[in-house]
């Protein structure tokens, strides 16, 4: 008889895999425990000998801030940017900007013109349409998620002239939508509150064209995110003088405290009001 074709099971993966392939290895927990069993990372660290325990706890920091209080942690960042300045190691010109880039998790925005954006601009008016007992003529649920679908499969194919008839039918659909809610809300003046917000927003996201000037709808859930754009302010100390470390030691504080802890690769301007209209 043939013998029985031999299956792996499966349960001898974990024991195949590489270390970096179970493991975090960028996590904080795991470089910690990397540096007790590692006496090159004590070396680098500059410890003479090998230590078997931590040498601080991970809260340490967050409780030193916590018995320091705002009012001492804010003079010592004023005096600190000023002992810089008195020994030349900064020039009052370096503290026009803070610099935060903090990795935590991507945004969730689109493109400007993106169908996606359109496609979900629809879905939400029509789902509050529902929420307050407005009646559509036809919400477009159905052909809107195959057109999607239809955009999506043309642009990955770099079909672009059947992908912009999609988008363009997208558009058509939310366009539709926008004008069936406009007319009910004439003979419910009272709803006009609730559709004002996501009525605007739709519009935008359905008039917004590529390389169109001005500001943008890059997200339903967060219209006040912009695109940092290329291009030199007029003006870059409207105020006519570099800041003083006294003036900007409360935005290192506000950073370095927990509340600032999701803050993402944002750029805090403190040059006078550069670059505002």
């Amino acid at each position: 008889m043939r013998p029985k074709e031999r299956r792996e099971s499966g349960q001898n993966d974990l024991f195949r895999s590489r270390l970096d392939q179970i493991l975090n290895l960028d996590h904080a927990l795991v470089k910690l425990a990397r540096w007790i069993e590692n006496p090159y990372y004590q070396f680098f660290c500059g410890e003479e000998f090998f230590q078997h325990r931590l040498p601080f706890e991970r809260s340490s920091l967050t409780r030193w801030r916590q018995r320091m209080g705002e009012d001492k942690l804010t003079a010592l960042v004023q005096e600190s940017l000023a002992t810089a300045v008195r020994l030349e190691a900064a020039r009052p010109a370096d503290f026009t900007a803070v610099i935060v880039d903090t990795t935590v998790q991507e945004k969730a925005i689109a493109f400007p013109t993106d169908a996606k954006l359109m496609h979900r601009a629809r879905e939400r008016l029509v789902k509050l349409a529902h929420r307050h007992g407005v009646k559509l003529r036809q919400s477009s649920a159905r052909v809107g998620k195959f057109t999607l679908i239809k955009h999506q499969r043309y642009a990955h194919a770099k079909q672009f002239k059947r992908a912009n008839k999609a988008l363009k039918r997208l558009r058509t659909m939310l366009g539709a939508v926008i004008r069936d809610i406009t007319r009910k809300l004439d003979d419910r003046p009272d709803l006009a509150g609730f559709f004002q917000l996501a009525l605007s927003l739709a519009r935008r996201v359905k008039d917004q064209r590529q390389r169109e000037r001005g500001k943008k709808i890059y997200s339903l859930h967060a219209p006040e995110v912009e695109c940092i754009g290329k291009g030199k302010p007029q003006e870059m100390t409207p105020l006519g003088r570099p800041g003083q470390p006294a003036e900007l030691a409360s935005i290192y504080v506000q950073l370095a405290a927990e509340d600032a802890s999701f803050a993402t690769g944002q750029i805090y301007g403190a040059a006078g009001g550069s670059g505002q209209p």
